[in-house]
């Protein structure tokens, strides 16, 4: 039986919701400690020595809820794409800032997670690297209108998916 172009199955949603859903906990993970103690999130910002002092402060503030936020979009469909491009800037700028620490030789925490951040160094590398491999993937994915007005998924390849046949 032959399903409903609008009903059609679509191979990549899943995948895409759970990496989306996997990314998401992360993110709302490290917001929460840093949210909650913006203090000692300033004062991981201020060992990269990457900002002026007067720039310090306000990232602390604001970096934790730009990460809550874009953790809750990347959890509702309609804002996934949203919160995968926000989370997409971010981990550029963390692998930067870790990367830069790591040449420079500083031997500091990541300040990833609050207090229970490890040290900026590899793993907190290979942790950014992953979670930008996991939002690329979810930001392959994406839904075409086909040319009878209904959508299909677009696979990552860039061909688009054909409903199931039975």
């Amino acid at each position: 039986m032959d399903a409903a172009p609008s009903q059609h199955h679509d191979d990549w949603s899943a995948p895409r919701t759970l990496l989306a859903w996997v990314v998401a906990s992360v993110f709302v993970l490290a917001a929460v400690e840093k949210i909650y103690n913006p203090a000692d999130f300033a004062q991981s910002i201020k060992y990269y020595k990457l900002l002026p002092g007067w720039a310090v402060n306000g990232l602390a503030l604001l970096l934790p809820w730009w990460e809550l936020g874009a953790a809750v979009a990347l959890l509702a469909p309609a804002w996934r794409r949203a919160g995968a491009w926000m989370v997409w800037v971010m981990l550029w700028v963390f692998i930067a800032a870790v990367g830069s620490a790591m040449a420079r030789g500083l031997d500091i925490s990541c300040g990833c997670f609050g207090k229970a951040s490890g040290k900026a160094g590899l793993k907190a590398l290979a942790l950014d690297v992953g979670l930008l491999a996991a939002t690329w993937a979810v930001l392959l994915y994406r839904v075409r209108s086909t040319a009878a007005g209904a959508t299909a998924p677009l696979a990552p390849s860039g061909a688009v998916c054909l409903p199931a046949q039975s």
